[in-house]
């Protein structure tokens, strides 16, 4: 009898291992999508922070270069009106 409980029990948890597999596979797939996306995320983030960045100095160039000009543009014109 007991042989007859463990073949049972076995086949038991056979069946339960292949009704189980289709529903965990799609569980397991739907996971490894959520980081996928998670770490596309973080990637756009942070090409995201590196443009600002880069906007942000090239805004500050720009400003220092208008800063630059004006003087240059002054003494240009004083020294051409110079007598």
């Amino acid at each position: 009898m007991p042989e007859s409980l463990d073949t049972r029990a076995t086949g038991l948890e056979e069946s339960m291992r292949r009704a189980f597999t289709p529903i965990e596979a799609p569980i397991e797939k739907e996971k490894k999508a959520q980081i996928a996306t998670q770490k596309t995320f973080q990637e756009t983030d942070a090409r995201i922070d590196r443009l600002v960045t880069q906007m942000e100095t090239a805004a500050l160039f720009g400003q220092t270069g208008a800063r630059i000009e004006n003087p240059v543009s002054a003494i240009d014109e004083m020294l051409r009106n110079r007598p």
